[in-house]
């Protein structure tokens, strides 16, 4: 219904925008740069290596092996070495199928194909599903049972432009991924830590999305919040506690239920850690923002609330950064079920925030006091006196 309601207000006539420059952080800087790594020829084991994956792709197998081989070769990053290949086994498994599919009544086979084919600009209409409907038109209860099926056909749905392509949307695709997380926690051999990590997941994006429509909701009404309340939703909204969940992934040695557990209470480093990157960006963007016609942020907020010029509105935000920042630092000599590199992912997340948004919007529209920064940081290093 929230989605349903945020999509219902009426769009302007244009797109807001904030005129912003063309960034610095483009395609042509980044190839300008200077690099003293040398090109790598592909040894032989490489080229050995892609031959033998070659002649699995070219070789004699069923219809859904073959397209198993292809996602599979495609989910590790390695399509654009394959191309050619992969081109001509669709081509033959289309080819050879057109007439009839083996695995009619298959869905997590039948979503698998249906993706495959549309990804690769083939005609695979959506009818294909409709015998896993019932009477009524709606998905059979039973399958809540097929926990691959079911994933298949989550991933198949962002191909879809009729009945799956409505439901592709956070309004069906989180709906239907809570489906396939309780279908595999009444699974035999559940791994604990998969379907704990499958929730964290889950309860993340749900959070972000909802604050995301309630931005919108107070866009289009016009609504100015208090500032507490415009707090509460934007340490959400700007996502850094989805990049420090992410974070903890890429750092951990080892994943346990106990830090999934931890981390899912949201605890004071990464709120305040939030919170810092949430009022900088603020700080730095919001003139920007506001000329656009966005929300109002923070400073404003305040000012409407207290009656205080923009001034002491900064002023103030700029005091409650100070305050989180030695909130954030009492909580880093805590005990924790982690440990560095992501202990310190909190800290460091906050301290990139201030240094892009320090003098202005750094990363939208980045002066030459950014640039100016950043560049000797990255590419020239300090000299060493022999």
């Amino acid at each position: 219904m929230a989605l349903q309601a945020a999509l219902s207000f009426p769009l302007a006539a244009s797109r807001r925008s904030a005129n912003y420059d063309s960034t610095v952080w483009d395609y042509d800087l980044l190839q300008s740069l200077p690099s003293n790594h040398s090109e790598e020829k592909p040894t032989k084991q490489v080229e050995k290596l892609k031959n033998e994956v070659k002649s699995l792709i070219n070789g004699e197998m069923e219809p859904l092996a073959k397209l198993e081989l292809i996602d599979e070769v495609q989910r590790l990053g390695l399509k654009y070495q394959f191309e050619l290949e992969i081109k001509d086994a669709l081509n033959a498994v289309y080819s050879n199928t057109s007439n009839g599919w083996p695995y009619d009544d298959d869905l997590y086979a039948t979503a698998l194909r249906f993706r495959l084919f549309r990804q690769h600009g083939y005609h695979a209409p959506e009818d294909v599903f409709e015998r896993f409907k019932d009477e009524k038109g709606e998905f059979k209860a039973s399958l809540c049972e097929d926990a691959n099926g079911m994933l298949s056909m989550y991933e198949a749905s962002f191909f879809g432009f009729e009945v799956l392509g409505n439901r592709a949307c956070f309004g069906y695709a989180n709906p239907l991924m809570k489906w396939i997380i309780d279908a595999y926690e009444q699974e035999q051999h559940m791994n604990p830590t998969l379907l704990q990590l499958a929730k964290l997941g889950f309860n993340m994006w749900e959070k972000l999305c909802k604050a995301y429509l309630t931005e919108a909701k107070w866009y289009h009404k016009g609504y100015k919040p208090r500032f507490e309340e415009y707090l509460d939703n934007a340490v959400i909204s700007i996502g850094a506690l989805f990049l420090l969940f992410c974070s903890y992934f890429l750092t951990a040695e080892k994943i346990t239920m106990e830090a999934l557990d931890y981390i899912d209470k949201l605890p004071t480093i990464m709120h305040c850690s939030s919170l810092i990157v949430r009022l900088t960006n603020d700080l730095g963007t919001s003139l920007f923002e506001l000329a656009s016609g966005d929300n109002l942020k923070a400073v404003q907020c305040y000012m409407n609330e207290r009656g205080v010029s923009e001034e002491v509105g900064r002023q103030h935000i700029n005091d409650i950064v100070h305050k989180t920042w030695k909130t954030m630092n009492e909580a880093m000599v805590g005990d924790y079920p982690f440990s560095e590199p992501f202990l310190s992912a909190s800290p460091n997340l906050a301290r990139t925030a201030q240094f892009f948004y320090h003098y202005g919007d750094g990363h939208g529209a980045p002066g030459s006091e950014t640039k100016g920064h950043l560049m000797p940081l990255l590419l020239q290093p300090i000299p060493v006196i022999s």
